[in-house]
């Protein structure tokens, strides 16, 4: 029984490896969002690409692209784990028809998600729906 007490009692005082912070991720970064072109049932979808700024503040990420509401607007935000783990939403109003899959109208809203990484000063994330697109981040001096 001392033997079970003695062992509990090393293992409660054991240190535990520290997360890194959140706040290691805050800040200002430059995205840089690119769809390839792609063929939707024989049909050529141009790709496209977006450059804008988000903020990372206490484990939230937010930006934007464009004017919110109008024709080519991309919104991106989500969350970033202490790890630099990223789990994002996207949310825009389409451009032109021919950048779409099912040649939607321009002025249509779309949503999808993203899955990344952050790590140090740069990162990574990848679209999970339709086509592929790939967001490359990198932090902005301060």
């Amino acid at each position: 029984m001392a033997l079970l007490l003695a062992g509990a009692a090393a293992s409660a005082q054991a240190p535990q490896p520290a997360a890194a912070p959140a706040a290691a991720y805050d800040g200002r970064w430059a995205v840089t969002l690119v769809c390839d072109d792609v063929k939707e049932q024989g049909v050529f979808v141009k790709g496209y690409d977006f450059r804008f700024a988000v903020e990372v503040a206490q484990g939230r990420m937010a930006g934007q692209s464009g004017s919110r509401g109008a024709p080519g607007w991309l919104a991106l935000a989500g969350t970033v784990a202490p790890d630099g783990a990223l789990e994002l939403q996207a949310e825009g109003i389409s451009g032109k028809s021919e950048h779409t899959f099912g040649r939607l109208a321009q002025g249509s809203p779309y949503r999808y998600t993203m899955q990344g990484r952050l790590e140090g000063d740069t990162g990574s994330a990848r679209r999970r729906e339709l086509r592929a697109c790939t967001a490359s981040f990198a932090r902005q001096p301060s």
